[in-house]
């Protein structure tokens, strides 16, 4: 409360006079809190709307490049020595197991690409929205119109961002997942590749390496017949 003295026909009042809520608040302060907050909350968005999509776009090329490698690579081992080996074979299944975990591969960092779940802008429309919200505030004369202004901008902002995160979350999963394929199927490659190196180094057409377990048994039994 404060007091004031007041003049009514050549009378002088003391008077006490509530200070204002406006006055009580330092909204001065507020708002350079809001702005620092808007400033994080605008690098976050930028960072995951841009940099780490950017990155993951990167590395799902890649991931994609490596995939067409590997089954390019194993269609030519396949084309070339697929008489050799039976396909239900030890060496068989495990060439299975390689070219299907880089089929699966491709197909799920392909899926990943497009970032399915999408990513969210701040504006509904486009950026004239929050001209057109500031003016109306101008327009109503709303009292601390630029704290209200930073603190709708930062909700949205921030809205944006979760719906963000939760894109690149979901599309670093995929490319997580592709990446184990990828490294399985290359370690299946060489353990099949050994396999194929071990049995002919045996000299044996009856191994049971490159043949399943009938065709073993059978060629076994003709060995020993002659």
């Amino acid at each position: 409360m404060d007091k004031y003295k007041v003049t009514v026909n050549n009378k002088s009042y003391s008077v006490e006079i509530e200070k204002s809520d406006a006055e009580k608040f330092d909204y001065s302060s507020y708002e350079k809190s809001l702005e620092k907050i808007l400033e994080q909350t605008q690098k976050e968005y930028w960072i995951h709307y841009v940099d780490i999509n950017r990155h993951q776009v990167v590395v799902g090329r890649n991931n994609l490049w490596v995939a067409a490698a590997l089954i390019g690579a194993l269609s030519t081992l396949y084309s070339l020595y697929y008489q050799k080996v039976d396909l239900i074979s030890v060496t068989g299944v495990v060439f299975i197991i390689s070219y299907i975990s880089v089929i699966l591969a491709f197909g799920i960092c392909l899926y990943a690409m497009p970032a399915r779940k999408g990513y969210k802008s701040v504006y509904q429309n486009n950026w004239v929205d929050f001209s057109l919200s500031a003016h109306r505030r101008l327009e109503k004369k709303e009292a601390n119109a630029y704290c209200n202004f930073l603190s709708d901008l930062i909700t949205k902002t921030d809205a944006a961002n979760i719906i963000n995160i939760k894109t690149n979350t979901a599309r670093g999963k995929l490319f997580r997942i592709t990446s184990w394929l990828l490294i399985s199927s290359f370690v299946f490659a060489l353990i099949c590749i050994g396999l194929f190196i071990i049995s002919e180094t045996q000299n044996s057409i009856c191994s049971v390496l490159t043949s399943n377990i009938e065709n073993h048994m059978r060629c076994i039994c003709e060995q020993r017949g002659t």
